[in-house]
């Protein structure tokens, strides 16, 4: 395993398309992990930009905007729910992600949690590569906790100022 990872906020800018207004689709993100909440909320106008480039003006219309905060580094504690991503290797299951509070809302995180996991190699030991399963279970005593790299901590409504 690399070196020790000192738990700290990060930030991560989704846009969410609304699916039943325009079907299904990927978000809209960068893979950018952000230290500082100002440069994360200074960056939606360039993210809508790129989004622009990328999306149908129906998508982009239909887009809800969002800067996600979590807890990242080694030995995270999850403050909130019981639903984790986890992996499995030897018998053991491993939290890596969570402390949802709902099993429905993982998947809004993946990006960011992706974008998160690149960082530090030794968040997926076993090069588990994105092989994320998501777990609708309480948190048990069989589940293994001391892999646990990040919580989620808030979404907030942004809104772009070029749209």
């Amino acid at each position: 395993m690399g070196s020790a990872v000192t738990p700290r906020s990060a930030y991560f800018v989704l846009g969410m398309p609304d699916h039943a207004r325009v079907g299904t689709g990927p978000e809209i993100s960068h893979s950018e992990v952000y230290y500082d909440e100002n440069l994360a909320v200074a960056s939606i106008d360039s993210h809508y930009a790129l989004a622009q480039h990328l999306a149908t003006p129906e998508v982009l219309e239909a887009t809800e905007w969002f800067v996600l905060t979590a807890l990242i580094g080694d030995g995270v504690s999850p403050s909130y729910g019981d639903h984790f991503f986890t992996y499995s290797t030897d018998d053991v299951e491993w939290a890596i992600a969570g402390g949802f509070s709902r099993a429905e809302e993982m998947t809004d995180w993946l990006p960011f949690i992706f974008a998160a996991e690149d960082l530090h190699d030794h968040w997926s030991p076993g090069s588990v590569d994105h092989g994320l399963l998501p777990t609708d279970s309480r948190r048990t005593d069989a589940m293994d906790m001391a892999r646990l790299w990040f919580a989620p901590v808030m979404s907030q409504r942004v809104f772009p100022t070029a749209s």
